[in-house]
């Protein structure tokens, strides 16, 4: 049986489920994160319960107060209907090597 990456385990799936599932991976709620991307707790569960949808620069913000991974703001990136981070983007670029190391 051929393995599945997480992209595409999780390509129907809206960015409110996807971060609600990354929440309960990370120990953590909208709650408590707000303090760490400097986001409101109301924006937050908006996002959460998909009443709101992130801008990339939000959901990049949100993955790195999870200390997510790339592979795993990538993934929230597509949920959200934003293109992946881009390593020939100057600001992609600094994300993607901020994360690496």
């Amino acid at each position: 049986m051929m393995k599945k990456d997480i992209s595409e385990i999780h390509e129907n799936k809206s960015f409110g489920q996807y971060f609600q599932e990354m929440c309960k991976k990370y120990n953590t709620n909208p709650s408590k994160l707000s303090s760490h991307c400097a986001k409101s707790k109301s924006y937050l569960y908006k996002c959460s319960s998909n009443d709101k949808i992130p801008s990339k620069k939000a959901v990049v913000c949100i993955g790195i107060a999870l200390q997510a991974t790339l592979e795993e703001i990538n993934t929230m990136l597509k949920c959200a209907g934003h293109k992946e981070l881009y390593p020939k983007n100057m600001w992609d670029a600094i994300i993607i090597f901020g994360l690496n190391r």
